[in-house]
């Protein structure tokens, strides 16, 4: 596995209304790690964050309701990071919220 590498982040479906589960690809699929989406606003300002353990093999999205929140309609970004025991990185994407 090697040091900690994020191929790939993206959230599903996007633009978001209500629900969206963010993907994560990355080479620590043989380790322990712990995944965390940090979700910011236009103004830099924390919107949420959504932080989970993965054990091997485990490759599950991350859920994500934006209506548990008091989210308007607009661009966001997220900060992926990964850690374990290999040491830790981070991807940034980026988001539309489209509330009805």
């Amino acid at each position: 596995s090697g040091t900690p590498a994020i191929g790939d982040v993206y959230n599903f479906p996007n633009p978001v209304t209500d629900d969206t589960y963010f993907y994560v690809n990355h080479n620590q699929s043989d380790n322990i790690i712990d995944v965390s989406i940090t979700i910011y606003d236009t103004q830099g300002r924390i919107v949420d964050r959504i932080s989970e353990k993965r054990g091997v093999g485990d490759t599950s999205p991350l859920h994500w309701n934006c209506r548990e929140h008091d989210v308007n309609s607009g661009i966001y970004i997220f900060v992926t990071e990964i850690s374990g025991s290999m040491g830790k990185c981070s991807k940034s994407g980026k988001m539309v919220v489209s509330r009805q």
